[in-house]
């Protein structure tokens, strides 16, 4: 099978290797979508993220959706030919957070494509039984590489518990940042406000749920919403930049007494903002790890017509196509919103 590595940053390696074969309650995926996540393109860009970084070639991708070949002993064999989705992180199941149903906070995690744990972009995967989700039949490739950020969406706006027409802003319109909107849309907020300098990501803000869209950056951005909300600010606001220099207009942007959600993980890995202007307004502020038993949910949202994030998805690879996936997605080209690469065409 093919397999792509990431060598160092900027350089990819694809070859040829043999497919794994699965273990005692495994399964062997087929891998027929996978997404390029703004955490892939940092470890593309600087190596990796924060204090993750990989000691060697690392093969990337968490986003990916599939379709079973083989199972290991303790799966049925009724399993194989079935689509799934894939949840990335793997817990221990046995830790204190894991046994309080707090999965995405497990300290021994092993989280698909971050150091040591190789991803999904190669041919076939290997994965536990019980992290793999079927799909209905009419449930598309490309949606299977948008349950991941969906799924941090939704535990976001599960954490914050904005209140129906309540106002809300999300400055960040990416992948992660328009599934959040689609989320505070499902949920009730109004007026729903998306921030993002780019044009062409405010646009689809308006087709997933924005009431209204600024396509303006820092003071200017602010200066908007202040005026928008006559001065006041909202009560709810969302970072999906993934800019340390977002945070301060993010909560700039948020009323006194305003929960403030940072979704967004910057290559600074700082959060940077001025403490006494947020304690002056007493805003209490969150932070999103990865997700929380989301990922049938997010499958119901979107095969149930609930929530539609069909615009997201805007460019296809295939797998000899993965350094331009990764140079589309990390220079904005041709309206990227996320680029999905196809490692069984």
């Amino acid at each position: 099978m093919r397999v792509v590595r990431l060598l160092k940053p900027y350089e990819f390696q694809i070859s040829e290797e043999d497919a794994p074969s699965p273990g005692r309650e495994e399964v062997l995926v087929q891998s027929q979508s996978v997404g390029v996540c703004a955490s892939d393109i940092h470890y593309y860009k600087h190596g990796g993220i924060g204090d993750a970084r990989p000691r060697g070639p690392i093969i990337l991708g968490h986003e990916p959706m599939g379709r079973i070949v083989d199972v290991g002993e303790g799966v049925g064999s009724d399993w194989i030919g079935k689509r799934v989705a894939i949840e990335p992180g793997i817990p221990c199941f046995e830790c204190e957070h894991c046994l309080s149903g707090n999965l995405n906070l497990c300290p021994n995690v092993r989280f698909f494509g971050s150091p040591p744990i190789d991803g999904a972009f190669r041919e076939k995967f290997c994965h536990p039984a019980c992290l793999v989700e079927p799909v209905p039949d009419d449930f598309s490739d490309e949606m299977g590489a948008i349950l991941e950020p969906l799924g941090v969406a939704i535990h976001a706006v599960d954490l914050i518990q904005p209140k129906t027409g309540v106002s809300t802003v999300v400055v960040g319109c990416g992948t992660i940042g328009l599934c959040t909107i689609a989320m505070l849309r499902a949920a009730g907020a109004s007026p729903i406000y998306a921030v993002d300098p780019l044009e062409y990501r405010t646009e689809i803000a308006l087709q997933v749920g924005a009431t209204q869209v600024i396509a303006k950056e820092g003071k200017e951005a602010v200066e908007e919403i202040l005026s928008l909300t006559e001065g006041k600010g909202c009560p709810t606001a969302f970072e999906a930049a993934g800019y340390a220099s977002a945070h301060q207009p993010t909560l700039d942007m948020a009323s006194i007494g305003a929960k403030v959600m940072i979704i967004g993980i910057s290559a600074e890995n700082h959060v940077s903002f001025e403490e006494g202007r947020a304690r002056r307004k007493g805003l209490t502020i969150y932070m999103c790890r990865r997700s929380r038993n989301t990922l049938k949910r997010g499958i119901e949202l979107i095969s149930s017509g609930r929530i539609d994030l069909s615009p997201l998805v805007t460019h296809h690879f295939n797998l000899d196509q993965v350094t331009d996936a990764f140079e589309t997605a990390a220079n904005y080209r041709d309206g990227v919103i996320k680029a999905v690469v196809h490692p069984s065409d």
